[in-house]
């Protein structure tokens, strides 16, 4: 019963994890970026490479547009050089909406100031899935860029450096060619957009992991570190770069600059797009005049997101007095830059600037009123200074204005007011205190507000008697709110339960008339897969105003701020809080994440919270799906030690079905199991340390219990395909290996038909000659046709034994019935009858052996057959990159997939030949070893999925030497 409902609770963690997928399918937030488009058709020139011949299925090409194209071809390029670098799976053609809009930029100011745009063709290879391909890429792409350089070398000042962009993998090699020897002073800037630096998406092969970990090894020893650690991951450690604009070592020099594209991009999860090594590091969502999430694909023409790369590029591009363009030198300039167009920090707004008033054309007007709006159709005919008085009264402690449709960025200032002119108080020099204000989403609205501690700003300057909001004299709609409160009225505390509770919670029942914002402190949300989510409801409002807005800040990564916003204000608004990162272990519970809320002073809004179910099993399945291979072999390994427990060393031989044996494997006692050999696995310096993913326990049983229930339902349509399929794929197989010579053809016959050691040479040869990949799809396939088989010959043997029995009964009782008549002694018939059950039970003794046997052979090789499909999936990225480069090379070079393949080919050619499995010894011994592999899988492979390569050829290998050299029991009478 136990194992039953343990079933039933997987089939239901399979559920969730189908409806997490789902929701990331269907996607939290519409897609609200704009197309870029072309003016004129675009063109790629291809330019030559002497070591093009090494390099077949790669290519450098030249971006321009329309007319333009005759100065590409005569090779005159006077822009600053750009390269894009194209990532898994991508085309170079991906260059086109960034270059295009540089064009268009150059165009606008007479090619003044411009920039050159360059892509490199990678041959669209899944560089994100196989790892292989890396370290070819790398090295030419570093050719590129020497070539590129050289393509300036004509000009005595021309560019000696140039800017590297790469979208997912590429901007990891971007990273990766930076330390290629002396190709680090040749790289200016690199721009990485949404690529994981740090830490890849999925290790599939250990070309991925030594690649990854080489690299940053370089950086972290050529990059210069502040010593401040903040471990924000159970991951991956943080560390805060050193903010010295003096370059130390030699990849100082290069601003690293990385954009992640939010809730929106499944494919690569916010954390991953931050690295230890950025110098500023944004999210599409809170980058200025962007202000949106961007999945993987579309962030790359993203109009919004276009436009401020291209603002960025173009602001740090310098013209000599010949017309050539370059980037510039000083990192310290391109970090301000990027500062102001990724972040909207400008470099002056945190220096206290003295502003000299003139009170001859502004009018200063003092309101005591705690809160009032004001809205100027026609704008302002003089410049208006709106005066906020500074007071002791708890009253008048914290000032909000919000401005809408106000250009000016230097609008907030203190000051003295003891001046007197025409009956105005006002004040001759004031200090910027824009350092205050920020951008509000979305763009087209142009809005902006400041928040000041009034009581605080007094005691730090006691000589100041005001705060100023200067408003400058225009002619278009101007509106500004203002709301002075207690600040304490204003704040709303939440603490979330350690894992779920249902139903809506109300925090306020009706907003303050006139209030502009809100802010909610967040206890408890120290996780990155939950989820909370802020119900806004509109209970009156003006049709005219602003829909709610919030902004979300991580006190522990303030990377990861973000604004979110509804587009079309309704009666209802939801807004899904969530962080990207873990609270650090010494901050859990003591910083809150904070909440501003936004809202209209025109309006009266119900404020509730409740935690979001269906976000949260969104993101744990786009943080942890990639754990599920893992659990799958834990699974298996477990199930198949169920069906080795019950061999028992006594005269009943018996092996388990797998089926069966699946769902007594409880995820509960194996997860349990796991914690506790991760540490002590820990303590033992000898063997590797386990990877550091203390993921909550929850997580690991949906994962789990997933996992379960997946293979269950794969198991289910195994069988159905070898009790239905299994003769029709018998004869296509022989249908693909027909060859046009008879002689050759029926050899192939004879030996698929007589199998084992001759199919074994020839997936062990198709391994070395293509891929191990391929000779695993191959051997997968022929271990079915031995599986259904088997099954055939199980299904024979029962309708023979059928058939058998009943013959046996009929001629029994004719044979009675003669030998009565004949002999018509009753006691001689009666021995008749004994000595025929003897002989019949004797022949059924041995029908049922070998029954019994057929059925115990299917139940092993079934079980060693999904461990067989298993590792196909997991080097499935071999194959596609195989078949990929075939056309250029037969053989897939490296292959991660052939030593592996090799192992598992070798012990299946052996279990091919024997008869297995053998009623021998020692099958409580390797149930133990499966069980303690099963726990190997979920401490050391979860996140380094190709390790399981290595479990699952461990298994083939200790089940193979088992079968041959085990010692036969001594069967009891």
């Amino acid at each position: 019963m136990l194992a039953r409902l343990s079933l039933v609770f997987s089939m239901f963690m399979l559920l969730l994890f189908m409806y997490g997928i789902l929701i990331n399918v269907q996607k939290i937030e519409d897609n609200k970026c704009r197309m870029t488009y072309m003016y004129e058709v675009p063109q790629f020139l291809r330019l030559p490479l002497l070591e093009s011949d090494s390099f077949p299925a790669f290519g450098l090409y030249a971006y321009t547009e329309g007319e333009n194209i005759h100065k590409v071809k005569s090779v005159e390029f006077s822009g600053a050089p750009i390269l894009f670098i194209p990532g898994n799976g991508g085309s170079f053609k991906q260059v086109r909406s960034l270059a295009s809009v540089a064009l268009r930029k150059a165009i606008k100011n007479n090619l003044h100031t411009q920039a050159n745009f360059f892509t490199v063709d990678l041959d669209e290879q899944y560089s994100g899935l196989y790892g292989g391909v890396l370290d070819q890429q790398v090295e030419f792409v570093q050719l590129c860029i020497r070539k590129i350089l050289e393509l300036y070398s004509r000009y005595s000042d021309g560019p000696k450096s140039l800017i590297l962009v790469g979208h997912s993998m590429g901007g990891k090699i971007a990273q990766a060619v930076a330390v290629y020897p002396g190709i680090a002073p040749l790289i200016n800037t690199i721009l990485a957009i949404s690529s994981p630096l740090d830490l890849p998406v999925l290790a599939m092969d250990h070309y991925y992991h030594q690649f990854y970990t080489t690299i940053n090894e370089h950086w972290s020893s050529n990059r210069s570190f502040c010593t401040t650690t903040l471990k924000i991951s159970t991951r991956f450690d943080q560390f805060q770069c050193d903010e010295t604009d003096k370059p130390i070592k030699s990849l100082d020099h290069i601003l690293l600059v990385t954009i992640g594209g939010g809730v929106r991009d499944t494919m690569v999860h916010d954390a991953l797009t931050y690295s230890t090594f950025s110098d500023l590091h944004a999210m599409t969502y809170n980058i200025p005049n962007v202000w949106l999430s961007a999945d993987h694909v579309c962030i790359v023409w993203c109009l919004q997101l276009v436009l401020v790369i291209n603002r960025f590029f173009y602001s740090i591009i310098q013209t000599n007095k010949f017309g050539k363009n370059k980037f510039i030198d000083a990192k310290y300039v391109r970090k301000q830059q990027a500062n102001l167009y990724f972040k909207g920090k400008d470099a002056y707004l945190t220096e206290k600037l003295k502003i000299r008033n003139n009170v001859d054309h502004e009018t200063w007007i003092e309101d005591i009123r705690r809160n009032f709006q004001y809205k100027f159709k026609t704008g302002l005919p003089r410049t208006r200074m709106q005066m906020i008085r500074l007071t002791d009264d708890p009253l008048y402690k914290y000032l909000a204005c919000e401005v809408t449709n106000l250009l000016s960025k230097d609008w907030v200032f203190g000051c003295a007011a003891n001046e007197m002119h025409e009956n105005m108080r006002y004040c001759s020099d004031s200090i910027s205190l824009n350092n205050y204000s920020k951008i509000l989403p979305p763009r087209e609205h142009n809005r902006q507000i400041v928040e000041l501690d009034l009581h605080d700003l007094k005691h730090k300057n006691p000589s100041w008697t005001h705060v100023l909001l200067r408003f400058p004299k225009s002619q278009e709609l101007l509106y500004f709110s203002i709301d002075i409160n207690m600040y304490y009225n204003r704040i709303l505390n939440v603490t979330l339960p350690k894992w779920y509770s249902f139903g809506n919670t109300a925090l306020i029942d009706d907003t303050q008339l006139g209030s502009i914002f809100y802010k909610i402190n967040i206890y408890g949300l120290d996780y990155s897969f939950q989820a909370f989510a802020i119900v806004i409801t509109t209970r009156s409002c003006n049709s005219t105003s602003h829909p709610p807005l919030i902004d979300v800040n991580i006190p522990w990564s303030e990377h990861f701020n973000r604004f979110s916003y509804n587009v079309r204000a309704k009666n209802r608004s939801i807004f899904y809080v969530f962080i990207p990162v873990n609270t650090p272990v010494h901050r859990t519970g003591d910083y809150p994440v904070l909440v501003n809320l936004y809202i209209s002073p025109e309006c009266r809004y119900s404020i509730s919270y409740e935690q979001s179910i269906s976000v949260m099993i969104a993101r744990i399945v786009q943080q942890f799906g990639s754990w599920v291979p893992a659990h799958c072999v834990a699974v298996l390994l477990l199930s198949f030690k169920h069906q080795m427990s019950l061999i028992p060393d006594n005269k009943n031989f018996k092996c388990g079905s797998f089926n069966l044996a699946i769902v007594k494997s409880t995820p509960l006692f194996l997860i349990s199991a796991s914690r506790a050999f991760d540490k002590i696995f820990s303590l033992l310096k000898i063997l590797p340390q386990p990877e550091n993913c203390d993921a909550s326990f929850i997580i690991l049983i949906i994962i789990n219990g997933a996992a379960k229930a997946f293979l269950y339902m794969v198991t289910a349509v195994a069988w159905t395909c070898i009790v239905s399929c299994g003769n029709l794929v018998h004869r296509i197989l022989l249908r693909l290996i027909a060859c046009p010579l008879p002689q050759v053809s029926s050899t192939l016959v004879f030996f698929i038909q007589k199998f084992p050691l001759a199919i074994g040479i020839i997936l062990i040869s198709v391994a070395f000659t293509s891929s191990g990949s391929v000779a695993l799809s191959c051997a997968c396939f022929i271990y079915f046709i031995k599986i259904t088989k088997m099954y055939e010959e199980y299904l024979e043997n029962c309708v023979h034994k059928i058939a058998q029995n009943a013959a046996n009964y009929f001629g029994r009782e004719v044979q009675n019935i003669c030998s009565r008549k004949d002999i018509g002694n009753k006691d001689q018939s009666n021995r008749l009858d004994d000595e025929n059950a003897t002989t019949s039970s004797a022949n059924n003794q041995k029908e049922y052996d070998s029954i019994h046997h057929c059925l115990n052979c299917i139940h092993f090789h079934f079980t060693m057959f999904l461990l067989l499909v298993v590792a196909c999936m997991i080097n499935f990225p071999n194959f596609i990159t195989w078949a990929k480069t075939y056309r250029f090379s037969p053989s897939l070079k490296p292959d991660a997939s052939l030593i592996p393949s090799l192992i598992q080919l070798i012990c299946l050619s052996t279990l091919w030949q024997i008869t297995s499995p053998k009623n021998i010894k020692g099958y409580k011994h390797i149930a133990g070893i499966l069980y303690l592999l099963a726990v190997v899988c979920i401490v050391y492979c979860q996140v380094l999925i190709y390790r399981l390569n290595f479990v699952i050829s461990s298994v083939f290998l200790i089940v193979t030497v088992h079968q041959v050299f085990g010692q036969k029991r001594n069967v009891e009478n």
